[in-house]
């Protein structure tokens, strides 16, 4: 496996876990509160350009590279505003 790959699954494997254990923090449903349907959105950066989006009504994964943005987006649509303006 080339390194860059290696270091791509690395990440992705880091995010899945970020975004695992922080679900079992905040419960089913994700957090509530002001800041729309799932609450306020929260930014954890994982790994280089790899970031995690709690809050979206979801969890939302974010890699950046030259080429531009990878979102896995597993939020509402009513928070597709929101997540956008905290990914730029």
């Amino acid at each position: 496996m080339r390194r860059a790959t290696r270091g791509v699954l690395a990440a992705v494997l880091l995010a899945t876990a970020a975004i695992s254990i922080r679900a079992q923090q905040t419960g089913p449903g994700g957090p509530s509160g002001p800041g729309g349907p799932g609450g306020p959105l929260e930014t954890l950066r994982v790994q280089r350009s790899v970031y995690a989006i709690f809050g979206a009504g979801g969890n939302v994964t974010v890699q950046t590279g030259d080429e531009g943005v990878l979102v896995v987006d597993s939020g509402l649509a009513a928070s597709a505003g929101a997540l956008i303006a905290e990914i730029r």
